[in-house]
């Protein structure tokens, strides 16, 4: 825009507040795109307001107190930008632009009509108010409807989550992939990482990858259907690697697949969580299409740990001792001090197991000993009572 915004966002929103409404307000008290324009154009249409001493005439600078003498360099209005770039793009300052029947597009208000944060913006990819200085007719059109419903939208997300009981719809399938971004940066990952990526769901712009889009000419299509599950199927079993799909007002994880073959045909199914977090709701495939393609922002989303040659972190270990995200292990040799320590209680099992059998051994040898003596008392003593006697036979 070329001037300071501050001053034109207070008087968006003292001009809200005289409707009842509120950046960031809830349900039917909320910011729509139609009116914030409309409001703008309003205010670009009113005279500006010039300063008239109070004997009329010709304003003195001398007669003006030092609290009202000009401040030079002044900075520009942006009243003024907003009317000269109004007027530079063809006559739409003479509020011809929206009619009465334009509404909102899809993703840039909410099912209550108040503005939000494009959550399609995966890439973190954002326009500037300051990408189109030139108010020039002979430079593209500018959009800066687009703009300034971005900004705003902005606005209304932070009030969102700084109410006293947050609201964390301004966080979206960007904030995920934002997350990921900000722990391999700011985590010591060694040669390995994490990686979130879009892989299922409708495409709302062309910059937005996605891996399987969900288009609108395949939503009946069971040969799309089928190709779509095969994809699902093949990620779903790729190690290190889960599925967040994200439904209606919730992100939860995706647990498990599950198809057969029933009277009424093909069953395919997902595992995963309506409320809370648990694994609780089988969900046919279908209905979580449909849910896809409800809306642009319901998304399947892969969260990947990439491996790499030498060192890998192992997370589990450091959330259960509740340490930073830091390497404390190398996976490799924490499974090789694993199997040390397994064969090492083998191998002393295996020497208890070797040293009972020869205490048994002992104490049968022992046993087999005390008997073989015990016979070989009695027999002797048998032989001196058979002796005693023959000797009294004869005497």
């Amino acid at each position: 825009l070329g001037a300071p915004m501050t001053s034109l966002l207070t008087s968006i929103e003292d001009e809200l507040a005289l409707q009842g409404r509120f950046i960031g307000g809830k349900k039917g008290f909320g910011a729509t795109k139609k009116i914030v324009l409309q409001i703008v154009k309003d205010l670009a249409l009113r005279p500006v307001s010039k300063p008239v001493p109070k004997s009329g005439g010709i304003v003195d600078e001398k007669s003006l107190s030092s609290d009202e003498m000009p401040v030079l360099p002044r900075p520009p209005d942006p009243l003024t930008c907003m009317r000269e770039l109004l007027a530079a793009q063809g006559g739409v300052v003479e509020g011809e632009g929206e009619g009465e029947g334009e509404g909102e597009k899809e993703g840039e208000t909410s099912k209550a009509g108040e503005i939000e944060i494009d959550e399609e913006d995966d890439e973190g990819h954002s326009s500037s108010l300051l990408s189109s200085l030139s108010l020039s007719p002979s430079h593209a059109r500018w959009q800066w409807e687009t703009d300034l419903m971005e900004l705003i939208g902005k606005m209304t997300g932070l009030r969102k989550l700084c109410q006293p009981r947050p609201s964390t719809a301004p966080i979206g399938n960007w904030g995920m992939l934002a997350a990921v971004e900000e722990i391999n940066r700011t985590c010591r990952f060694g040669s390995s990482g994490l990686t979130a990526r879009l892989f299922m769901g409708r495409k709302s712009a062309p910059r937005v990858k996605v891996e399987v889009p969900l288009a609108r000419n395949e939503e009946d299509n069971m040969e799309a259907l089928q190709r779509q599950w095969e994809a699902l199927k093949t990620v779903y079993a790729h190690p290190r690697t889960v599925l967040i799909f994200h439904l209606k007002n919730h992100y939860a994880l995706i647990f498990a697949l599950r198809e057969w073959m029933s009277a009424g045909g093909h069953v395919r199914q997902i595992l995963t969580a309506r409320r809370g977090q648990r694994p609780s709701a089988w969900i046919d495939f279908q209905d979580a299409r449909k849910v896809m393609y409800s809306w642009s922002g319901y998304k399947i989303i892969v969260l990947s740990e990439t491996i790499g040659q030498e060192k890998i972190l192992t997370m589990k270990e450091q959330l259960l001792c509740g340490a930073p995200l830091s390497p404390l292990y190398e996976r490799k040799q924490y499974n090789q001090d694993n199997k040390e320590k397994e064969e090492k209680k083998e191998n002393e099992k295996e020497k208890e197991r070797e040293k009972s059998d020869v205490v048994k051994d002992e104490k049968k040898e022992s046993k087999e000993e005390k008997e073989d003596e015990s016979g070989r008392v009695e027999e002797k003593q048998a032989t001196t009572v058979v002796s005693t006697t023959e000797k009294k036979e004869n005497k």
